[in-house]
């Protein structure tokens, strides 16, 4: 199992109180002080003391606005990774990631590939793919007019002369004579829509096309627009990548699927110090098991 990233050093409270005290700093001059405005300035501070160590499989846990994105753009932003999505910063999150330290493993080279993931990618390629949808489903009507105008309304063409534009026209309404419409507008078309899949089936798909080779790959809340079953088996495919294919990952997630993957290395980012916990220990774990419990009568 191969480790890529090793650990993370973040700011100090006294490194931050540093920056955004700072008179001479332009960045600042730009701010009227407020804890709201100097993000990711804040978030963690004395939160997060010494470095942060990774496991192959490592799992970010927190409720909202615990930091769990913030963290992994940071990863993500101080070792330059391929990111398809935007993400919201300020114009302080560069001088933060500065301030950083990600350290990777000994020997060890970042391979390429490495990404972030985000829920964004995901919705990203839904819209793509609609997008595409719309613009074939414009052609197929197109191409399906056409056919019953050379099949049915045009007269029959000859070669009259030799031009490129006779034999064209002649081609043409031989090809819609030979055809029936599917297979007209099929052979013209050259591609069909990407149907029958679900968002859930597609947003799985994407993540598994997406972490196809070696590399460190970090996932924001994954179970974005996948159902229990899939959580579980993308969840399981995590495992085996991380196992015996040399992927590392961190995820940040309030999924239960992510935060029990065997040998996982879970951070809870809720505590006032933020420290590794048993996933079964993480508050949001325990929401989940009082709700089933208060309803194993029901099942």
């Amino acid at each position: 199992m191969l480790q890529y990233l090793d650990s993370l050093t973040l700011p100090t409270e006294e490194d931050e109180a540093g920056y955004i005290l700072d008179t001479g700093n332009p960045h600042m001059n730009m701010t009227d002080y407020d804890p709201d405005n100097v993000y990711p300035f804040g978030i963690f501070g004395a939160r997060v003391t010494g470095k942060l160590r990774f496991s192959n499989i490592t799992v970010l846990c927190g409720s909202n606005g615990s930091g769990k994105s913030t963290l992994l753009n940071v990863i993500a932003e101080a070792l330059g990774l391929e990111r398809v999505s935007k993400f919201n910063k300020t114009h302080h999150f560069a001088s933060y990631v500065s301030m950083c330290g990600a350290n990777l493993t000994y020997g060890k080279k970042l391979p390429s590939g490495s990404a972030v993931i985000t829920s964004d990618d995901v919705f990203d390629a839904f819209l793509s793919r609609r997008r595409k949808n719309d613009g074939i489903g414009k052609r197929r009507d197109e191409l399906s007019e056409e056919y019953f105008a050379l099949r049915y309304r045009e007269q029959n063409v000859t070669l009259r002369s030799l031009s490129s534009e006779d034999e064209a026209r002649f081609r043409r309404k031989n090809a819609a004579n030979r055809k029936t419409p599917s297979r007209f507008i099929a052979g013209e078309l050259g591609e069909l829509e990407s149907r029958g899949k679900s968002n859930g089936q597609e947003a799985f798909r994407y993540f598994i096309d997406r972490m196809a080779s070696p590399a460190l790959y970090l996932i924001d809340e994954p179970e974005n627009s996948l159902s229990p079953r899939r959580q579980l088996d993308l969840s399981r495919y995590i495992e085996s990548s991380a196992r015996g294919f040399d992927c590392q990952f961190v995820i940040a997630t309030h999924s239960p699927f992510f935060a029990a993957i065997n040998g996982a290395l879970v951070y809870d980012l809720d505590a006032e110090h933020v420290s590794a916990a048993k996933w079964t220990e993480l508050d949001g774990m325990r929401t989940y098991a009082r709700f089933f419990s208060e309803h194993m009568s029901e099942f």
